[in-house]
C-alpha cells in the first residue's frame, strides 16, 4: 500500500502521471474516496517498492483526499480491495509490519523489514488525516482491521 504525497493532485490526475512516468514507477490500482481503479492487470508486475518488493506484491496508490467522509470512504476502499485480492489468490490477511512476514504490506513495511526503499506511506497521511478529520491518528493497523472484517464478509 502506498500513498501519493501529493495533497494537490486527483485520482484522474496521478493515473495520468503514473502513465507518462511508468519508467520510474507502477503500481496496478488507484484508491480514493469514490473511486478504485484498477489501471494493470495485477498478474503483471509493478514496481513501486523496490527491489525485492516489486517482484513479490501487488500495489496500489492511495490519493490524499480532504474530507472526513472521503477518507473514510477511501480507506474502506483500500480495505475492500486488499481484501478481494487477498481472495482472489487464495491468500489470508496476515499483518507484516510486526514481523515482515505476511500478505498485507506498507510501503513503510517494505522499508522496514526488505529494503530497497526508504519510504514510510502510508503512515504520514494515515497519522494526519486522522487527526484533522477525527481528532486522532489513523494507522495501518486500523486500516488491517478493516481487511480483515472485508475478508470475512467475501465468500
Amino acid at each position: 500500500m502506498h500513498e501519493t504525497g501529493n495533497p494537490n493532485s486527483n485520482i484522474f490526475s496521478e493515473i495520468a502521471y503514473m502513465k507518462r512516468n511508468y519508467s520510474n514507477g507502477f503500481v496496478h490500482a488507484f484508491i480514493d474516496g469514490t473511486h478504485i481503479i484498477n489501471i494493470a492487470n495485477t498478474n503483471y508486475l509493478a514496481w513501486g517498492a523496490g527491489y525485492p518488493a516489486n517482484a513479490r506484491f501487488l500495489q496500489f496508490e492511495q490519493v490524499e483526499v480532504h474530507s472526513k467522509k472521503q477518507f473514510a470512504k477511501q480507506a474502506a476502499n483500500a480495505a475492500y480491495f486488499t481484501a478481494k485480492l487477498l481472495k482472489q489468490y487464495h491468500l489470508k490477511p496476515n499483518d507484516a509490519a510486526y514481523d515482515g512476514k505476511g500478505t498485507v504490506w506498507s510501503h513503510h513495511a517494505v522499508s522496514q523489514f526488505l529494503g530497497g526503499t526508504d519510504h514510510t506511506d502510508p503512515d504520514g497521511y494515515y497519522k494526519t488525516a486522522g487527526r484533522r478529520y477525527f481528532g486522532q491518528a489513523y494507522s495501518m493497523a486500523q486500516l488491517y482491521q478493516l481487511i480483515k472484517q472485508d475478508y470475512g464478509k467475501l465468500n
